[in-house]
């Protein structure tokens, strides 16, 4: 990790890749909106669509990926309800170079951009959480930009996994997280920007070492300071 930043949680998880933004007064917002109901797997804004109105995920997750030319998933982030999505895509105007799906059953309402304007006129705290998801994108992408240019493989599982554990875990000892977040071997490829057979021998060598232990319905962090000694120590991740 460059420029001296410090390996604490909270910066941690201002980086990771699963968005969570708390937003108190979310009826308030609900109110002026379409409400769209959203399958699993649904496509919610398609790559080259232009977005007139703001989503507000009030129920579910939603995903959004982008595929290279050679036809491989990147994951860029998923997000959490309740949260806006596709903000700048309602601010720019322009078409999406991305796609947006739900990753299970979503409720969305959709607010044409002069009322979001006229409701943060009398509740700023709205531009404030829009803000805030905005900054912390920007946080998330330039994370990811440091995994491609810089970091090796296994730093990036490692880093995954350790932020899925604080970020969603649950703590069952010292060392010792459960993750529920069900991510196959090629979801965290997609993530991290690797080759499925790459992450596969990566988890298979944590799994070797007592790290984590794994099965089809969660990942099981038995030494959690171990995992974070393979993006702390760059000797470790070669």
């Amino acid at each position: 990790m460059n420029c001296n930043d410090s390996l604490d949680d909270k910066y941690l998880l201002l980086t990771s890749p699963l968005i969570n933004i708390d937003i108190p007064d979310c009826e308030l917002i609900i109110k002026y909106g379409e409400k769209k109901l959203f399958q699993k797997k649904e496509i919610i804004v398609a790559c080259g669509e232009v977005l007139k109105k703001l989503p507000f995920l009030y129920k579910g997750q939603i995903k959004m990926s982008n595929y290279t030319a050679h036809g491989f998933e990147k994951t860029i982030w998923y997000m959490n309800a309740p949260i806006f999505v596709g903000e700048c895509l309602v601010f720019h105007g322009k078409p999406s170079r991305n796609k947006i799906i739900a990753t299970e059953t979503c409720e969305i309402y959709f607010l044409e951009e002069n009322v979001l304007y006229s409701l943060a006129a009398t509740n700023p705290e709205i531009l404030k959480i829009i803000h805030k998801i905005l900054a912390q994108k920007i946080r998330v992408l330039t994370s990811q930009i440091e995994d491609l240019c810089v970091n090796e493989p296994t730093f990036r599982v490692a880093k995954l996994l350790y932020m899925l554990a604080k970020q969603n875990g649950e703590r069952i000892g010292n060392d010792k997280y459960v993750v529920y977040f069900r991510l196959t071997h090629q979801g965290i490829a997609d993530i991290a920007g690797l080759h499925r057979v790459t992450v596969t021998n990566i988890l298979n060598k944590f799994c070797s070492k007592g790290i984590i232990k794994k099965d089809k319905e969660k990942i099981v962090i038995l030494e959690i300071e171990e995992l974070l000694d393979f993006f702390s120590n760059p000797t470790l991740t070669g």
